[in-house]
């Protein structure tokens, strides 16, 4: 069992493991409090009382508890692993990589902004975006009922 990298798995967009993998917070077992960025992102993916009782506790979750939790997406066979990756990489490469910047930045506020913030913040991106080239080859790929081909212009 590896005992490392929920700090950074934490800190990625999407999150696919093993139907055999599991999760634990090892810092207190040893003495020390969490870093590299797990008490920023852990609570807000799984929530205070579980990122607590894993963190003092030391709870572990099995591959079924993580994505109960929301930890993970997806759990999938030792065998599909890194296929299930692969397609997931390959598929955001294609999209439209100024959206999902986009999108990223407002999820992001939207923990700080209030809601007049937020939706000020979403005018001037729907603007940004509505002006890129992949927003008009969405548009045409729509039209035209083929896959679009984003450039992230």
């Amino acid at each position: 069992m590896f005992r490392g990298g929920l700090s950074l798995a934490c800190a990625c967009d999407f999150r696919v493991c093993s139907e055999n993998a599991k999760f634990g917070v090892a810092f207190t077992s040893v003495g020390l409090s969490p870093d590299s960025s797990l008490t920023f992102h852990f609570p807000k993916i799984v929530g205070l009382p579980l990122a607590n009782e894993m963190a003092i506790l030391n709870r572990m979750l099995n591959a079924e508890e993580a994505m109960k939790y929301n930890l993970v997406s997806k759990a999938t066979s030792e065998d599909s692993l890194m296929r299930e990756i692969k397609e997931l990489a390959v598929k955001i490469s294609h999209g439209p990589t100024m959206a999902y910047g986009s999108t990223k930045q407002l999820f992001t506020a939207s923990f700080s902004n209030d809601l007049e913030s937020q939706l000020s913040e979403e005018i001037i991106n729907i603007k940004k975006n509505g002006a890129s080239e992949d927003f008009q080859e969405g548009v045409s790929s729509f039209f035209e009922k083929r896959k679009p081909i984003f450039k992230g212009r």
